[in-house]
């Protein structure tokens, strides 16, 4: 069955940070869909951060968003933006739940990168898992679906793909169940492990012939951390419980350490006021030392992925923390013992944003580092989603748009409690995804507005511009008391105007003869505040 969408042509509104033209330099890019093509966009969220080998584009983002279509038919998808090593967009490709779903729209928690082009998504659809193949063009290849609830952790491993997700247990709770497709999509039995509570499952891992999964149990009003390591045939090697005193603990990432002994995991310690975890142990799963992170001022503070420096052997953990009001996204890096060698804080200016890292990956072509996340800029009870990708060096994180982070750190002790048992599933039916169009994206590099105005708060008043027009600059706006510089700067960060303007409402014009048509930047600020910058479209 074939299906027509709207052609979907996506653009994106950001600010230029001053790089000086190095196209390797470190940054923060924002994207965001142009809601006067794509009708109602929402829920854009990015998943899943993957390296390739595919020519001109190296780096692949896995997410989904929400539209309607020219019919006014409400739309789902799931897509692959793939870039290059500048964070510019090189292609998207869509997909799209085309079942009747009842429970749930289709949304990606998972994917990994096979090689030659080819990309398996896990996507949670109608209350169901679902893996589907794509190749490089966008060409859907086939759709399975497996039993219950989501695929969270994918493995691309030559032509087959592993997967780990939550299922329905016999035992009358849910917990973690592991399954493998062929290149032909046949396949898909396999076995669970859990106890008789309630599992959770994060991360899939493979080290050798054998895989380690990690999450967590919910046990007596308790999260306890959850590892399993099972052979290449998915028949458990042992299983273990870990109980943090006074803490919930849940698993997030798994990563072998540089000196290739035993395994580095790192998660949420919940309590009264949230810590991260970086914990080290031995191939049998016993702890060797771990290590609490708090983030002073903060009682919310969540793990997203952990990736390993190859050169200096330390770890980097993404995720993100509350802040006086929302969300902020960070970085922590780490010696190889756990030391805390640096941590940033990578958040928009202002207090009205939501912004959350999702994943972080070490690039092998550049040697640099790619973290990827969502941003949700919450004003007037209007929700504008976005997602960002982060660039960053191991030497000390630092972009044109960060913050240096302070880290508490102290030492724990973790006791093993328990181990798990296991029984088999089965699941494999066809899904009928529909392979939809290719979409357009453009970038931006964001930050620029923190220059000058770094803890301004945002004002409220009056602040317009007269949008399209000719290259003069008509504007209105409520100055409040000091006065307000005023500036007008191109998408690469010049300063064509700067003004100042006296306090009360001002309706100047500017005339600026030199632009040429495109896209403009207009900011208001003073000692204090600012307000939020404007786009100014120039037609001559």
């Amino acid at each position: 069955m074939k299906f027509r969408l709207l052609r979907l042509a996506l653009a994106i509104v950001g600010y230029t940070c001053l790089l000086g033209g190095v196209s390797h330099a470190q940054f923060k890019k924002v994207f965001l869909p142009d809601s006067s093509v794509l009708q109602l966009p929402s829920f854009f969220t990015a998943v899943k951060l993957l390296e390739t080998d595919i020519p001109g584009k190296p780096l692949a983002v896995l997410g989904s968003f929400n539209t309607t279509d020219s019919a006014n038919v409400f739309r789902s998808v799931m897509f692959n933006l793939l870039l290059n090593l500048q964070g510019d967009p090189q292609g998207m490709h869509l997909f799209e739940d085309t079942s009747q779903f009842v429970f749930q729209p289709p949304r990606i928690y998972s994917g990994c990168y096979d090689g030659n082009g080819i990309f398996y998504l896990g996507i949670g659809a109608n209350n169901r898992q679902v893996v589907v193949k794509t190749n490089a063009t966008g060409q859907m290849i086939w759709a399975k679906a497996g039993h219950h609830h989501e695929y969270y952790s994918m493995l691309c491993e030559g032509g087959t793909v592993t997967f780990m997700g939550q299922d329905e247990s016999v035992q009358g709770a849910h917990d973690f169940s592991i399954g493998r497709l062929d290149a032909s999509g046949a396949g898909g039995g396999g076995t669970m492990f859990g106890t008789p509570e309630f599992e959770l499952p994060q991360k899939l891992a493979k080290f050798g012939n054998q895989y380690v999964m990690g999450g967590s149990s919910y046990q007596t009003g308790s999260f306890k951390g959850m590892l399993v390591k099972a052979d290449a045939n998915f028949e458990q090697v042992w299983g273990r419980l870990y109980d943090m005193p006074g803490k919930g603990m849940i698993i997030y990432a798994i990563d072998r350490p540089r000196d290739g002994h035993g395994y580095i995991l790192s998660g949420r310690a919940r309590g009264t006021s949230d810590s991260l975890f970086l914990m080290k142990t031995d191939t049998a799963g016993n702890p060797l030392w771990t290590k609490l992170y708090g983030i002073p001022g903060t009682a919310e503070a969540y793990n997203s992925a952990l990736v390993v420096d190859p050169i200096s052997g330390g770890y980097l953990l993404s995720g993100f923390y509350r802040g006086p009001q929302y969300f902020r996204p960070f970085i922590l890096m780490t010696d190889s013992i756990g030391n805390v060698r640096w941590a940033r804080d990578y958040a928009d200016p202002g207090l009205n944003t939501d912004e959350t890292f999702n994943d972080i990956i070490h690039c092998n072509a550049d040697g640099m580092f790619y973290a990827v996340g969502d941003m949700v800029v919450i004003d007037s009870n209007q929700f504008d989603h976005k997602i960002f990708l982060v660039k960053v060096a191991a030497d000390s994180g630092t972009t044109s748009c960060d913050s240096a982070l302070v880290i508490g750190m102290r030492p724990t002790t973790t006791q093993i409690v328990g181990t798990t048992v296991e029984e088999p599933f089965q699941a494999n039916t066809s899904f009928p995804i529909g392979n939809l169009i290719s979409a357009e994206m453009q970038a931006e590099t964001r930050c620029f507005v923190i220059v000058g105005v770094a803890d301004g708060l945002p004002a409220t008043g009056v602040f317009h511009v007269v949008n399209p027009s000719g290259p003069t600059l008509q504007l209105r706006a409520e100055v409040p008391s000091g006065g307000a510089t005023l500036r007008v700067m191109t998408m690469t960060g010049e300063v064509v105007l700067q003004q100042w303007l006296e306090q009360g409402m001002q309706q100047p014009q500017f005339a600026l003869p030199q632009l040429s048509s495109g896209m403009y930047l207009v900011s208001l600020a003073g000692a204090e505040w600012r307000y939020p910058t404007l786009r100014w479209v120039v037609q001559r």
